[in-house]
């Protein structure tokens, strides 16, 4: 079992996010995962994800608030 790691894209601009999302995830070990905050579902990050073998859980926890859980293969 892996380390759970934690992201808050919140603060940055929409083009930054994505670039912060897999610069984070290519820092992670086999197993580990991490948590990403943020407040949209990102609909277009899931695809991505799925095409490089990440498998993901999202949930909303808020009005503007979603927690995407991404596992490392």
């Amino acid at each position: 079992m892996g380390q759970e790691h934690q992201l808050d894209v919140r603060p940055l601009t929409l083009p930054q996010r994505f670039s912060a999302i897999f610069a984070k995830l290519d820092e992670l070990g086999a197993g580990d995962s991490l948590l990403l905050f943020n407040d949209f579902e990102p609909l277009p990050l899931f695809s991505e994800l799925e095409r490089r073998g990440y498998t993901y859980e999202s949930r909303q926890t808020g009005e503007t608030e979603w927690h995407i859980k991404i596992d490392k293969p």
